[in-house]
């Protein structure tokens, strides 16, 4: 979604679709999306709309002093005031006291493994 608002709307219905389809041809097809739509690298506009996805998982949640603090982190991204590691923390730290399993496995809020504690350097 960062990196192709319309190659992951694409993309979806491929996997929603599977159910008596040829699988090497949409495998196929899907990483062609894919690699295409990671040609180019995520812009400061794409991750912000990937982030306000990201935070309307968590409406029914979270309060609403929780919602504005993370709305204006998002927009203060946005700006290019604060680094994206910063709205990505604080979604982190709402899903840690809002576990949500869909979230929990996306790789845009943990990037790298554990193993590797990359963050710790920034």
């Amino acid at each position: 979604m960062a990196y192709s608002q319309g190659a992951y709307e694409r993309m979806g219905p491929m996997l929603a679709n599977l159910a008596g389809g040829n699988m090497e041809a949409i495998a196929f097809r899907y990483l062609q999306e894919l690699m295409t739509a990671l040609k180019r690298p995520a812009g400061r506009k794409g991750h912000t709309n990937a982030l306000q996805h990201i935070l309307g998982h968590f409406k029914h949640s979270i309060d609403s002093s929780a919602k504005v603090e993370l709305v204006e982190a998002i927009e203060t991204y946005r700006r290019g005031t604060i680094p994206l590691l910063a709205p990505i923390i604080l979604l982190r730290r709402h899903l840690e006291h809002h576990p949500n399993s869909y979230l929990a496995h996306q790789r845009y809020l943990y990037p790298y493994p554990d193993e590797l504690r990359l963050h710790e350097g920034i």
